[in-house]
């Protein structure tokens, strides 16, 4: 097989510029094509994957839980979501109070 090659140095150049500009169109078609069925798998694995990184992140405390307080491992994660819950319950019930009120103010 023989080789190409272009002697101008310009010529090379927009060579080079319209092969690299075709690769980048194909690869946007490409991802373009895909995106719908990647987007598919994504929307039902998100629950999964989110479920996964808090269990990663909660793990070290609910064993912490189980070590100092002798409790099991389902009541341990118990006590630790109710207290989430509750931390979370009492953030939203002391600032949504003040954020109401500043837009009330603001306005």
């Amino acid at each position: 097989m023989s080789e190409f090659k272009i002697s101008n140095p310009l010529l090379r150049r927009i060579v080079q510029a319209v092969g690299v500009m075709g690769v980048i169109v194909f690869g946007f078609y490409t991802i373009n094509l895909f995106k719908y069925p990647i987007s598919v798998v994504f929307d039902a694995l998100t629950p999964f994957m989110a479920a996964l990184l808090m269990a990663y992140i909660l793990a070290p405390a609910v064993i912490a839980l189980q070590r100092q307080l002798r409790m099991g491992r389902i009541m341990g994660t118990l006590v630790l979501y109710v207290v989430i819950f509750l931390v979370i319950f009492l953030l939203l019930a002391f600032l949504i109070p003040k954020i109401l009120s500043e837009f009330i103010r603001l306005f």
